[in-house]
């Protein structure tokens, strides 16, 4: 077998911004058998462009179709996003990727990207090139492929040769997947979005990571029952037990199904153009019930009729509801939301009080999450009460109230951090006047001496802001609206906050320097700069799987920032290349739990808060409960395996991840076994995750 030579040093003059060109392998089969791991390895990185040459041999590939004379097929292009060619041949040929291949694929025009469709990235059948007579065949109206791989079909240049239809296919936010079909066989697929398990309750026990791992191909297709899920918690039997399933494609409406022990459970999409996308309420305090299941009774309706100001406190029984199963004991599961919140699941035993209210409890101050860090010199807020109006500054008087029911000019502050400590800011209004504290204890926007905040996140979700010099521990609204610095001693609704920041471009800019990141970025060796999509892969796609915002694309300030504060850091640099180093060895597996040794390396090493800065892009962003869950879990010593649970549901960040670790593989840039310490290696408790 032709192998793959080691790395090479980039050339004499190479710069992180011009790289060479990089073969990248999409996919490849030999016969019946998914072999892109060996042609991976067969590249030549030392040529440029880089290339390929390898016999089509059992001898390499193994014989993956005994009595069948096969074909390799090979998908190929040259960048991570670039459109993908197809070279196939017969078998005891050498298949070739070179220089004439290269210009040949660098003269294709560019593809505007349709959108989130069913794309046919590549297809062939025997040693003939199909992609085009396979990509007429997809339904443009249900966005699905439905075609039988026989000659009729698709044409026949080897005959008498049983031949196996190669596709290589795709969604277009999504990694490419590949599919054998034998000649005479039928094959269908259609374009799904990513499928998310918001949550699973099998008894009482939460299920809801296992349901998730369970997903292929963006759908959903187990028995309810034991050898799936497990010994159910609490008094149902195996046989006995419900699961109750929230889930959700893409941005669309969420849905919920119940399913009795033994029954089997299936979800998939039904693709339509004209399907809207679901649309949270923006209250925070408005409570939506997404899903509730009685026994094996699905009683949602009934549920979101018993919600009464936005609360709900019942006891499932069967006076309540309908004895859906009569001499079983049953459990009674919900999934709901706050506002535009995370949806959360929650299960309890039949007759057990449930209730679910927005009342805020007190909170001590060591349950406070400091946030600095966070705010740059430059960067906006505005705070909206728990109640829903914001503060604004009254244009006569200039007492800062909370009496503006939406954002907007008078409810915008620009915040400024205090030098030397960066827990503490000040805040000004658009026109550069600060706020200050008056004598009666509360704030106006006014010449004068600046009042000093302090912010910090609660565990639950909201936000309090102390002024430093008050008498009380934090600012609060107060009579007439007012804001009183002097508040409250404790956390309730009108001491709590939801702070929304626009984190601007001097904000952006004033963090990158006061990290010193923007003198350190030219220090780097150049083949650490192919980590980049893997390292925002493991910091802003989790925060994005958590619905925490919008990848930060366009500020190659930020994207240099963000390569810099993790890789100048040795430790989580280690534990980084530990799993690109886990990927390589075993590249078809999943990876996700070992990518949570990288987040977990973040957050020991302070990084969490100045990652989450980066990563917020230009507009207005509320800071959700979700951050301080991510807090929990990351924190030292915290809950590492809610954060496992957590982080396998979000399969479309792990998929994407695996798909960049393989790129980078691709590029010939991985660090050699022997330059990882072992100590830096997860331990093997997470290796099949």
């Amino acid at each position: 077998m032709t192998g793959a030579p080691a790395p090479s040093a980039p050339a004499a003059g190479a710069t992180p911004n011009a790289p060479a060109p990089e073969l990248q392998i999409v996919g490849a089969v030999y016969g019946l058998v998914n072999v892109t791991s060996a042609v991976i390895a067969a590249v030549n990185r030392n040529t440029t462009p880089q290339s390929l040459s390898i016999d089509a041999t059992n001898e390499n590939f193994g014989d993956t179709w005994p009595t069948v004379t096969k074909s390799l097929t090979v998908a190929y292009r040259y960048s991570s996003t670039g459109p993908v060619s197809v070279a196939v041949v017969k078998e005891n040929a050498t298949l070739t990727i070179g220089a004439a291949e290269f210009e040949a694929y660098r003269a294709r025009p560019a593809v505007d990207d349709p959108g989130p469709l069913l794309q046919v990235l590549a297809a062939t059948y025997g040693p003939s090139d199909v992609t085009a007579t396979v990509r007429t065949l997809v339904d443009a109206a249900t966005q699905s492929l439905s075609l039988t791989a026989n000659n009729a079909t698709l044409g026949d240049t080897w005959p008498n040769v049983t031949k196996a239809l190669v596709i290589v296919a795709g969604y277009s936010d999504y990694a490419p997947f590949i599919d054998v079909v034998q000649e005479n066989a039928t094959y269908f697929v259609t374009y799904r979005p990513p499928l998310r398990v918001l949550s699973a309750f099998w008894g009482l026990s939460d299920v809801t990571s296992i349901a998730q791992d369970k997903v292929r191909r963006r759908t959903l297709n187990v028995v309810a029952n034991e050898d799936v899920f497990g010994t159910p918690e609490g008094p149902s039997a195996p046989e006995t037990a419900t699961l109750s399933l929230a889930y959700q494609y893409g941005d669309e409406q969420p849905k919920f199904l119940v399913v009795p022990a033994g029954d089997a459970v299936v979800v998939d999409y039904s693709y339509s153009a004209q399907r809207p996308p679901y649309r949270p309420p923006p209250d925070p305090l408005t409570l939506t019930v997404l899903g509730a299941a009685y026994g094996k009774a699905d009683v949602t309706a009934q549920v979101r009729a018993l919600v009464k100001a936005n609360a709900l406190q019942i006891t499932p029984n069967n006076a309540l509801f309908v004895d859906s199963w009569p001499n079983v004991p049953k459990t009674f599961a919900m999934t709901y939301a706050w506002g535009p919140d995370v949806p959360v699941g929650r299960v309890v035993e039949e007759g057990t009080q449930f209730t679910v209210s927005a009342t805020l409890p007190a909170v001590e101050p060591s349950q406070l999450i400091s946030l600095a860090g966070l705010f740059s010199d430059g960067d906006e807020v505005a705070v909206q009460t728990c109640t829903g109006s914001f503060w604004a500054v009254d244009t006569t008087s200039g007492q800062v109230l909370a009496n503006a029911l939406v954002s907007g000019p008078t409810t915008q502050f620009t915040t400024h951090p205090v030098t030397g400590n960066p827990s503490q800011m000040t805040l000004t209004d658009p026109g550069g006047t600060p706020v200050v504290l008056k004598a009666d204890g509360t704030l106006y926007v006014a010449p004068g001496t600046p009042a000093v905040f302090v912010a910090s996140l609660t565990t639950n979700g909201t936000a309090a802001l102390s002024v430093v010099g008050a008498t009380s521990m934090f600012a609060a609204v107060g009579p007439g609206k007012a804001i009183v610095a002097a508040g409250s001693d404790l956390l309730t609704l009108p001491s709590t906050f939801t702070l929304l920041m626009n984190p601007t471009q001097q904000g952006r800019e004033s963090h990158l320097r006061a990290l010193a990141l923007q003198d350190k970025v030219g220090d780097f060796p150049p083949e650490l700069w192919q980590l980049w999509p893997i390292v925002y892969d493991f910091t802003f796609g989790w925060f994005l799987a958590l619905g925490l915002g919008p990848l930060l694309i366009s500020q190659e300030a930020a994207r240099t920032g963000v390569m810099s504060l993790l890789m100048e850091n040795k430790n989580v640099r280690a534990v980084i290349e530990a799993v690109i180093l886990i990927a390589k060895l075993n590249p078809e597996a999943s990876i996700t739990a070992a990518l949570l040794s990288v987040l977990l390396v973040i957050a020991q090493e302070g990084l969490t808060w100045q990652l989450f800065r980066l990563m917020l892009d230009v507009g207005w962003f509320a800071l959700p409960m979700v951050i301080v869950q991510l807090v929990e879990w990351f924190a030292p010593g915290g809950q590492a395996a809610k954060a496992a649970q957590i982080a396998v549901s979000f399969a479309g960040w792990a998929y994407t991840t695996t798909t960049d670790v393989l790129t980078y593989i691709n590029s010939g840039a991985v660090p050699g076994e022997g330059g990882i310490p072992a100590s830096v290696v997860p331990a093997p408790a997470w290796s099949g995750g």
